[in-house]
């Protein structure tokens, strides 16, 4: 959050977060992006 704070208001800084580390990460103001965005992911097992 410090560099955060460094960057332009202007700035979108984008994450993705499992549960429960999306929690952690509400807690410093971070939301959902959904249904605007929706993080995708392909194992090939």
């Amino acid at each position: 959050m410090d560099h955060i704070a460094t960057l332009p208001e202007s700035a979108y800084v984008s994450l993705i977060a499992d549960v429960p580390a999306d929690g952690l990460y509400a807690q410093f103001g971070f939301v959902p992006t959904a249904p605007r965005s929706v993080g995708m992911a392909y194992r090939r097992a």
